[in-house]
């Protein structure tokens, strides 16, 4: 099975990101890659976003100036 990529924008979600990633990770498909394009949050989203990659390496961070 092909992996499927999933791109989710964040700005400024820092309530509800981690709850956003964690609906992706209980998925039963196994073979996905989440990028999460942090578009300059000014909150934790960032911060969130990094501790949840160091855990699942599935999980890729890329960041706009916004």
């Amino acid at each position: 099975m092909p992996l499927v990529s999933v791109v989710m924008p964040v700005r400024n979600a820092g309530a509800t990101v981690a709850r956003a990633v964690a609906s992706i990770q209980g998925q039963t498909l196994r073979d996905w890659e989440l990028i999460a394009i942090d578009d300059g949050s000014k909150d934790a989203s960032r911060f969130i976003l990094i501790e949840m990659a160091q855990s699942d390496p599935r999980i890729r961070i890329l960041r706009t100036k916004g």
